[in-house]
């Protein structure tokens, strides 16, 4: 399984808009079994849940970026669009999935060694 956001690093201007894409091959987004998220590290390496998409295009969202980034997919990618870009989205971005039964949506979770992460990918952003 792969999960790759290229490139790897990327500076934005305060107030753009940005789209990071994970290309994915080695398992199907239709399989129900597992979800696929966007997670980042803060400075500090602080780790923040931001998004999922299950099998169905299903979404949900960290309450800190609700209404202002968007997670889609397509038959082989899974997309955060990111919107109003502040200092405070600078982090290393993270594509992962996880077995949907494995997982609770927190960041707490994540900062216990994403432990429902089985394959990730990461993109640094300096905003």
């Amino acid at each position: 399984v792969q999960l790759k956001i290229l490139p790897f690093f990327l500076t934005v201007r305060p107030g753009s808009s940005l789209t990071l894409t994970c290309q994915i091959s080695g398992y199907s987004l239709t399989d129900c079994n597992y979800a696929t998220d966007w997670i980042r590290q803060l400075p500090g390496n602080t780790l923040e849940w931001l998004s999922y998409i299950n099998c169905h295009g299903s979404t949900g969202y960290a309450s800190s970026v609700q209404g202002r980034f968007t997670t889609t997919k397509s038959s082989s990618s899974v997309s955060l669009e990111m919107r109003s870009m502040t200092a405070a989205d600078s982090a290393v971005y993270y594509c992962a999935r996880h077995p949907v039964w494995r997982f609770s949506y927190s960041s707490k979770h994540w900062a216990q060694g994403r432990n429902g992460c089985s394959e990730h990918s990461q993109k640094s952003l300096q905003i």
